[in-house]
């Protein structure tokens, strides 16, 4: 069975199903092996032809994208043999190739803490950057869906999300209540209609935001850390992983919260039990 040939059946089963940056992802692969091999069947690839090609495509790249490259080859071989009844042992499999181009580890990433936070919040001036950093921080909210929120997805302390990242219809997020009243104050006084949206900056806007913000108070801090550091304090803040997980950070499955909560250290363990056993 010709490259070619499931290079298309595999695009076209990508675009059945898969989002648009899912798809596009994968066109730089298909380009490099049709130049690579231009006429080449699919039975014919070893082991040694993979490891050679993703080698020298990933060449200079980081782990992670060396390793995304392999499981792009590998699902499509996959998808040969499954949906295309190829009857071939798929070459990824072999440890030259699944060693190779392994996962890269990941070392646990260290948050600012909850004093910092609280001094870069309350000192922010503007109350449009106030209330991103309080429901990314607060409220465990990614910075795609704070920048989609329209006046018509405010109910009280609650935020519907419309075409939430999860495929489901709706989520909702809970807000703390001066969170909720400050929110309120402000689409009171932008005049925010229902089908407006609340924060009327793009996501480079809010990057160039959290940019300032970490410069001016001397930390490192991206917008998505927000996020992480709302599930990890109310992790060390008692709140149950599964509540983290299902009303917070609204995953499907705990090995997904975990990842989000941030590594501790001794000090900060120390304070932990003192704060709880004092007497």
């Amino acid at each position: 069975m010709e490259l070619s040939h499931v290079i298309k059946q595999h695009r076209e089963y990508l675009q059945s199903f898969a989002k648009e940056t899912s798809c596009g992802a994968y066109n730089h692969l298909y380009s490099h092996m049709l130049k690579r091999f231009p006429e080449k069947n699919l039975e014919d690839f070893t082991s040694q032809d993979l490891f050679d090609f993703l080698n020298w495509l990933t060449e200079n790249r980081s782990q992670a994208t060396k390793r995304m490259r392999f499981a792009q080859v590998k699902a499509m071989f996959n998808f040969a043999i499954t949906s295309l009844s190829l009857n071939i042992k798929n070459p990824c499999t072999i440890p030259l190739l699944t060693n190779s181009f392994r996962a890269p580890k990941r070392s646990p990433k260290q948050l600012i803490d909850k004093e910092q936070m609280d001094t870069i919040i309350y000192r922010t001036d503007s109350l449009r950057d106030r209330l991103i950093l309080e429901l990314g921080s607060r409220c465990c909210m990614r910075i795609g869906e704070i920048l989609k929120l329209k006046g018509k997805n405010v109910i009280g302390t609650r935020l519907t999300l419309d075409q939430p990242k999860s495929g489901k219809d709706i989520e909702t997020v809970l807000m703390p209540e001066r969170v909720a009243e400050r929110l309120a104050q402000y689409i009171r006084e932008k005049n925010i209609q229902s089908e407006e949206r609340i924060f009327k900056i793009s996501y480079s806007g809010a990057r160039s935001m959290m940019n300032k913000i970490s410069k001016q108070f001397g930390v490192k801090l991206r917008l998505h850390d927000l996020r992480r550091f709302g599930a990890t304090y109310a992790s060390r803040a008692g709140v149950p992983l599964e509540i983290i997980s299902r009303d917070l950070l609204r995953h499907g499955d705990l090995k997904t919260s975990q990842i989000y909560i941030g590594a501790s250290s001794q000090h900060q363990t120390q304070r932990w039990l003192d704060t709880i056993y004092e007497r």
